[in-house]
Parts: C-alpha cells; sequence; structure tokens
C-alpha cells in the first residue's frame, strides 16, 4: 500500500516566521540552560545554540527591513496539487521508464525520461558521455536539464536517472514543484538484475558486487525524502503503474475535492 504525504510545500512568509520564532525561543532556552550549568542537556538537543540563535535574529532583521523598505521578497507560486509533475525517483534498474510510460497512458499525460532527453541533446549514450566528458560534467548537464524541465512544465510523468536525486538541488526542485514517487526494490530483487544492467551502467562497471550494494545504500538515503513510496518486489510495472494513479487520485479527492 502507498503512504502519500502532502508535505514540503512552499511555506508563507508568515510560516516562515513564525517557524523562525519557535527555533529562536528554542535556542534561547537552550542557551539558558547552558549558562546555569545545564550544557549536557543543551548539548543534547543542538551544538551551537548561540549561533542558532544570531542567525534567527539576523533572518528576522532581514524580512522586517525588506517589508519596511517597501520591497517584497518574492513568493514561489503554488502549483495546483493536479498539475504538478509526478516524478519518478529510485535506484537504476528498478523500472522507472517502463512505469512511467504506463502511468502516462493511464493518466492521458506526456512521459518524459530525463536520460533519455540529454542522449537526444548530445546524440550520445550516456555511457559515452560518461567516457568522453565525465560523470561531473553529466550531472551538471543533468541537473540543469531537471531544474529547468521542473520549472517551465506542468502535467508531465518524469522519471529521473538513478543518481540525479542525490543532488541538494534537484531534491529541492521535485520537492517543491511536484509530487514525488519512490520506486523501492530490495537489495535482494534487485542484484538479480545486475547481468542485465552493467553493459549500459557506467557507475556498475568494474565494481564488486560488495561495491555495487554500498552504492544502492547510500542512494537509498536520498531517496527517503519523497511524497509516497511503492515497493516493487513481486509487482509487475502494471501494477505498479496502477498503484501510482490510484494514489494520485486519491490525493486529488482529498485534496483538490470538487475540481
Amino acid at each position: 500500500m502507498t503512504k502519500f504525504r502532502k508535505s514540503l510545500f512552499s511555506p508563507s512568509l508568515t510560516t516562515v516566521s513564525a517557524f523562525l520564532d519557535r527555533i529562536g525561543a528554542k535556542a534561547s532556552d537552550l542557551l539558558h540552560k547552558r549558562m546555569k550549568g545545564e550544557a549536557g542537556q543543551a548539548k543534547k538537543h543542538i551544538l551551537q545554540p548561540e549561533l542558532v540563535f544570531t542567525r534567527v535574529k539576523l533572518l528576522k532583521v532581514m524580512m522586517i527591513t525588506f517589508q519596511g523598505s517597501g520591497l517584497q521578497m518574492k513568493e514561489k507560486t503554488e502549483i495546483p496539487l493536479r498539475e504538478k509533475n509526478i516524478i519518478l525517483i529510485g535506484f537504476m534498474g528498478v523500472g522507472k521508464t517502463t512505469i512511467g510510460r504506463l502511468v502516462g497512458k493511464k493518466l492521458y499525460r506526456d512521459f518524459i525520461d530525463v536520460d533519455e532527453e540529454i542522449e537526444k541533446k548530445y546524440s550520445m549514450a550516456i555511457p559515452a558521455i560518461f567516457q568522453q566528458f565525465g560523470e561531473e560534467y553529466f550531472r551538471k548537464v543533468e541537473k540543469e536539464m531537471i531544474i529547468d524541465l521542473l520549472e517551465n512544465t506542468r502535467l508531465k510523468i518524469v522519471s529521473l536517472g538513478g543518481g540525479a536525486y542525490l543532488d541538494e538541488e534537484v531534491r529541492d526542485a521535485c520537492l517543491s514543484s511536484g509530487l514525488v514517487f519512490l520506486l523501492d526494490l530490495s537489495w535482494d530483487s534487485w542484484k538479480d538484475r545486475i547481468p542485465l544492467l552493467i553493459e549500459n551502467r557506467p557507475l556498475l562497471q568494474k565494481k564488486s558486487l560488495e561495491e555495487i550494494e554500498a552504492l544502492f545504500l547510500k542512494r537509498r538515503d536520498a531517496y527517503s525524502l519523497h511524497h509516497s513510496k511503492i515497493s516493487t518486489n513481486n509487482l509487475d510495472p502494471e501494477a505498479v503503474a496502477d498503484e501510482i494513479v490510484n494514489s494520485v487520485k486519491l490525493s486529488w479527492s482529498l485534496y483538490e475535492p470538487n475540481k
């Protein structure tokens, strides 16, 4: 079963101000405890309450200055939930492209595979791009394409490459402007796919099974930030696509009914 969370959307300035007030109060309380000799209790919560308190005060002053001078801090326009891109993340080879195409058909939306778009732009396969330009260059191109895509399109199904979501800017853009679905597959199930994947996956080549498992587990930490997770173990692509569609439609009915 999927668990959908409506979270990580763009906050208003009022929300930010209230949040800063709470953080400032907490830091102030911890400072008082430290001054009273209760350092152990303070350290348990935060290492440098002085620094936090100072930065909170600075941020509050900046907000007041902007408002008092007649300038306005531009708030990002919230995209209606029904118009948000649906973004699929997960380790390489979990089936994002196959499942994304199915979801697109079921929701009558265009499907965009970021890796395929990069290959079209360079008229080269991903392994060739890695070999000729290096991974660092590829990640830069990948990030620019994803952020531009998310800023300028709506109502799409978007599949990210397995490593793209490790970039903080990419994660923030996905979480704020789309609905992020993690396609989760256990290591035991995924490792059986290695022989089918390794030829076209540069990051798997010349690595031992232990090194590949370490990469698999490391990326899971970044993938933990999402709106909904679907375990794909023992499910065929059609069933996974149906679960995504049902989850999306449920969220629409809950958060944007009568539309």
